[in-house]
């Protein structure tokens, strides 16, 4: 039986509204120990009485008075489920019918006999629609502009909009057909699946493909192994989740039928980490594993050509493996690990590559083009939600900058024997962030050493620990060698750029603090707090606003100025605190940002009038129709389940 607390709790986490009257579906009110509410799933409000945490009686409002009942209603949230994130009330839908509106409440009705819920929409000039909530699928969250134009109700001012957008996409789906057409004039042998080779890598992993993982690895294998023309496919999970467990079963699919396979990434630090990963797990098949970035500069040569000869079967680098002198024998698949870091030249020199080549990409946030693309069917587009066992949600907090709450963060974490990240994305004082941590250690009785490249602390006692720096302009093989031993847990607290938020997995690392969150862009804050929670162990995420400046620059809290756009940022980031947001602080980001400097001008306007997700639907099937036009059969274009 429900106490006083769950029942206030689960009205106040589900969007409930608390008020002085009850008038309306999804209302409550608080009267000492009585909780009166209107369920939505009910046509008439309950009072709930309770005497201290127990429930005494349940009475129900019928005919204008109070009568007591053994009937318990549904405890159900007053949201709608998407496939790409829950709406709540407040929040902008779009239905292809009607429009743009406002998602206000649940609310179900008596018919005869008969108790039918609904879901209200606000519209323009006041206009409210009552939709069944049996269509609600019918239903999606509005993703463009902040503050879209809402619609008025059976005008023809919405079909209008909707006629211009389609037009607007009869060019967009032509050009993008182009791009695909010359890849199904691309045709390649069928790359068969080889069980042993799976079940070798498996082995070597230590652990069972999550439901998620499984199913992507089983669409690749199709794509691979059915389909006489490359690939193209978006692999979509949260840090951690297993993208790179599904891209090595891929790389293995197109290994063992004698094909070269390049995995490139966007940084050094991450590009080694993949380097070592993969040498481990290929271990025991007949591969042979090269590295190429700045810090393989001196065996450059001898690499290239073997990759030429074809000695070579798969190569791990950075962009380095996109350069002219990059010759392959016989390259079959190119994995590319968050294709939106890369620069403008890389992505030109991917475009170029693409029509010929199997292509797989990784991303855990993807920009608003790859989303477009994928969600109108262009792409092939796997989806990773399943959090590996054991994994929990990442504690965050968003708070003003102290040396107090910097010091408390580190001391906790260091007497639990655990590691630190503290990130400041501005190389020029990340020397004044040294100091000033080492302080607020000292202050709490730690004993901080600061790392010297080769030395390590050996039999440290608990009240030492070591400090180290990493950033983007350091020396290659000095950032290497700390990045190495902090991954070894020599090294007990990293302050480093944003170097850090790719490809660093430190198994000892479960808190992090971000300095001047308010500079990060959504996605970046959401990689970041990735570094930490990857095991069992409860992890701590603290994005500062403000934080330390250089020594001849000091800033006092009330001088930090914080944007209303770097607000909403944090604030996704603290709602987006379930394991496998990453797909919804994606379509989060491009409420925030907008998609038109991605999309061009041309879509822009279109998406903005119309909302992204409704954009891609018309889209998917403009595709469609112009396809049929120009005789260009579809080789991919199924919807996201």
């Amino acid at each position: 039986m429900i106490s006083y607390s769950d029942l206030l709790l689960f009205l106040r986490q589900n969007s409930y509204r608390e008020s002085a009257e009850i008038t309306g579906s999804a209302d409550f009110r608080v009267l000492g120990d009585t909780l009166v509410w209107w369920p939505i799933t009910e046509s008439t409000s309950y009072r709930y009485h309770f005497f201290g945490e127990e429930l005494e009686k349940v009475e129900v409002r019928r005919d204008n008075a109070w009568h007591l009942t053994d009937h318990r209603p549904e405890l159900k949230a007053n949201s709608l489920s998407s496939p790409h994130g829950t709406i709540r009330p407040g929040e902008y839908i779009v239905h292809p019918n009607h429009g743009v509106g406002i998602f206000e409440y649940l609310a179900t009705r008596q018919n005869g006999l008969e108790q039918k819920m609904f879901v209200s929409l606000q519209y323009a000039g006041n206009d409210r629609l009552l939709f069944p909530y049996d269509r609600e699928k019918e239903l999606m969250p509005y993703i463009g502009s902040r503050h879209p134009r809402l619609t008025r109700l059976y005008s023809r001012v919405w079909q209008n909009t909707k006629e211009r957008v389609q037009k607007n996409l009869i060019g967009v789906a032509r050009e993008l057909l182009k791009i695909y057409a010359t890849r199904q004039i691309s045709e390649r042998p069928a790359y068969p699946h080889n069980p042993l080779w799976q079940e070798t890598l498996l082995r070597s992993a230590g652990f069972d493909l999550t439901e998620d993982q499984a199913r992507a690895v089983e669409d690749i294998r199709h794509d691979l192994e059915d389909s006489p023309h490359p690939m193209d496919r978006l692999v979509c999970g949260d840090v951690g989740y297993g993208k790179t467990e599904v891209a090595m079963q891929a790389a293995a699919q197109v290994l063992q039928s004698g094909k070269q396979v390049a995995f490139i990434a966007p940084t050094t630090v991450l590009a080694e980490q993949h380097y070592a990963l993969l040498q481990q797990r290929f271990a025991d098949l007949p591969v042979r594993i090269e590295h190429l970035s700045r810090l393989t500069a001196g065996r450059d040569k001898e690499v290239l050509k073997q990759l030429q000869e074809g000695s070579v079967d798969m190569v791990v680098g950075t962009h380095r493996v996109l350069g002219t002198d990059v010759i392959f024998k016989d390259l079959g698949l190119l994995i590319i690990d968050e294709e939106q870091k890369f620069g403008v030249a890389q992505k030109e020199r991917l475009k170029e590559l693409r029509p010929m080549l199997d292509v797989l990409a990784l991303s855990a946030t993807p920009i608003p083009r790859t989303l477009s693309m994928s969600l109108s069917g262009l792409r092939g587009l796997s989806l990773l939600r399943t959090a590996p066992r054991g994994r929990k949600p990442v504690t965050t907090h968003v708070e003003s900058y102290t040396n107090a709450e910097l010091r408390k963060a580190l001391v906790i974490e260091l007497k639990r024997g655990g590691q630190c990240y503290v990130v400041h994305n501005r190389v020029q004082s990340l020397h004044s962030v040294r100091e000033r941590v080492m302080d607020q250690l000292r202050q709490a009785g730690f004993e901080p050493h600061l790392y010297e490249p080769g030395k390590v602390l050996v039999d440290k006692t608990p009240e030492q620990c070591t400090v180290a720096i990493g950033h983007g302009q350091m020396s290659e093989v000095i950032l290497a060698d700390t990045m190495s031993q902090f991954l070894k847990g020599k090294i007990d607290i990293l302050i480093a750029s944003s170097i850090v938020e790719h490809g660093l997995d430190s198994p000892g690392a479960n808190t992090l603090v971000v300095l001047h969150s308010e500079w990060f862009g959504l996605s970046d804050l959401y990689q970041l707090r990735g570094r930490v929670g990857r095991r069992s162990e409860q992890a701590y995420a603290h994005f500062f606003l403000g934080g330390v400046e250089r020594d001849e620059l000091q800033v006092t809290p009330e001088a930090i100025k914080v944007s209303e756009t770097a607000r909403e940022r944090l604030k996704a980031l603290q709602e987006a605190d379930e394991l496998g947001s990453g797909w919804s602080v994606a379509m989060r980001d491009l409420e925030i940002r907008g998609g038109g400097h991605n999309l061009g001008h041309e879509q822009h306007g279109s998406m903005e009038a119309i909302g992204l997700l409704l954009y891609a639907q018309l889209l998917q099937e403009e595709i469609g129709r112009q396809a049929a036009l120009l005789q260009i059969p579809l080789f991919q274009n199924k919807e996201v389940s």
